[in-house]
Formats: C-alpha cells, sequence, structure tokens
C-alpha cells in the first residue's frame, strides 16, 4: 500500500512538474507577436493561390487571396469548372458567394491568416477570444513534425497552435472542426511567411498554395459584404 501510494505521489509531481514547464498565455502569445513583427508578417499581403484537394493532383481552382493584421481575409478563385467563388472569413465567421449569388455551406478556403500576423501578443489574444476561443487557457500540442503550445487548450473548440522552436503560428484549430495548417515557411520577398495552407475539414482537405507574396494596401472597402456580389 505505502509503495502504490508513493508511485501515486511520484506521478503527481511529474504532472505537477510538466505543467509548471507550461509559460503564461500571455508569454507564448507575446513571443509569438515579437516573431511575427521581426519576420515582417504585421502587414496585409496578396498571394497568388492555386487549390487542390486530398482526391485530386491537379488544381480545382486558382485566383488570388487577400488578408489584413486587422482580422480579415478574402479569397477569388476561378474554378476549374467554370464557375466564379469569392470567400470572405472574419471573426464573425466565413460568408460566401458563387458567381455573385450567395452560397450556403461552402467549403472553407478563406483561412485565419491574421493569426500569424498579430503585433502584440494583446492582439494575438484578442483574435483568439475572437474566434471562439480562451484567451486564459494553454497546453501543449504535437502536430506532424511540430512540438506546440496550444493557446485556447487542447479541450476542443478554437485554438492557435504555437511552435515551440520558431513561435510562428503552425496551425489554428475553429470552432466549427475545420483544422488550418501553415506549411512550407521560408522568405518571400523579406517577410517569412508560408507557403501552402492545408485546411482539414471532416470530408475533404484542401492545400492552397501559395505564390507571388506582395504586401499590399486593401481599399477602405476590400472586406465588406458588397464585395461577395459586387462584379
Amino acid at each position: 500500500m505505502r509503495r502504490a501510494l508513493a508511485s501515486l505521489a511520484l506521478v503527481f509531481a511529474l504532472a505537477s512538474g510538466a505543467e509548471a514547464r507550461i509559460p503564461a498565455p500571455e508569454t507564448v502569445a507575446r513571443a509569438a507577436a515579437d516573431a511575427s513583427r521581426a519576420q515582417g508578417r504585421n502587414k496585409s499581403f496578396r498571394f497568388d493561390v492555386a487549390v487542390r484537394t486530398n482526391l485530386s493532383a491537379a488544381p480545382i481552382a486558382r485566383g488570388e487571396l487577400l488578408v489584413a493584421p486587422s482580422g480579415s481575409a478574402r479569397i477569388e478563385l476561378r474554378h476549374e469548372e467554370g464557375f466564379s467563388e469569392r470567400q470572405l472569413r472574419r471573426a464573425s465567421g466565413l460568408a460566401a458567394a458563387r458567381d455573385g449569388e450567395p452560397l450556403e455551406d461552402a467549403h472553407p478556403l478563406a483561412p485565419p491568416f491574421w493569426a500569424l500576423q498579430a503585433a502584440t501578443g494583446g492582439e494575438l489574444l484578442t483574435r483568439l477570444g475572437e474566434l471562439g476561443g480562451s484567451p486564459a487557457q494553454i497546453a501543449l500540442g504535437y502536430d506532424g513534425t511540430r512540438d506546440c503550445y496550444v493557446l485556447g487548450g487542447s479541450g476542443g473548440g478554437a485554438s492557435i497552435w504555437i511552435d515551440k522552436e520558431t513561435y510562428q503560428v503552425a496551425r489554428v484549430n475553429l470552432a466549427d472542426g475545420t483544422k488550418v495548417r501553415f506549411l512550407a515557411w521560408a522568405s518571400r520577398g523579406g517577410p517569412i511567411l508560408p507557403g501552402s495552407i492545408e485546411i482539414e475539414t471532416p470530408t475533404l482537405t484542401f492545400t492552397l498554395e501559395l505564390t507571388n507574396a506582395a504586401v499590399a494596401t486593401p481599399a477602405a472597402d476590400a472586406f465588406v459584404d458588397a464585395w461577395l456580389l459586387g462584379p
């Protein structure tokens, strides 16, 4: 009995020690924001984009992705089947249109890129809260080859996964279960940016291949609902 109690005490001691080694959410968020500024991501960007799925090697669509650190991203695509599609993601969620008509239940292709662009730790935690995650929670997680701090915790729901080595955003889990991974990081004309984005949904996995990255100055109405249905 004493030996069993001693073993149990050791387990709790080790668990407590592991928890003690996890920094506070504010510390990790601040380090991620420092990396964003140092690597030139805290500004708006435009990318050319090609979209593939896990069912086809050939692109199913091509177009343009525009992202802003203020908390918005939009994507405009021309599909191989001949139709055009626009998607707009903000903290309030995703809206989409096809050939100028509202589209319900669209595959989510506009990523929450602004999680990579926060200039301060407080801003990053605010963005997490807007996505539906808890800024007060943090856990450890593993995604592919990357050990991460998980802002928002590992209990499900929205979270932002920060690579423990680079403090780059490795992944964002959205409240609806979509998992967005930011991959192939490299210097792209100066700023260090991902070269591809994997969007995993319950039914399909999409890959956005990003090329021709350029700093952008979005118009004041670049991320309004009227853009979805416009010419």
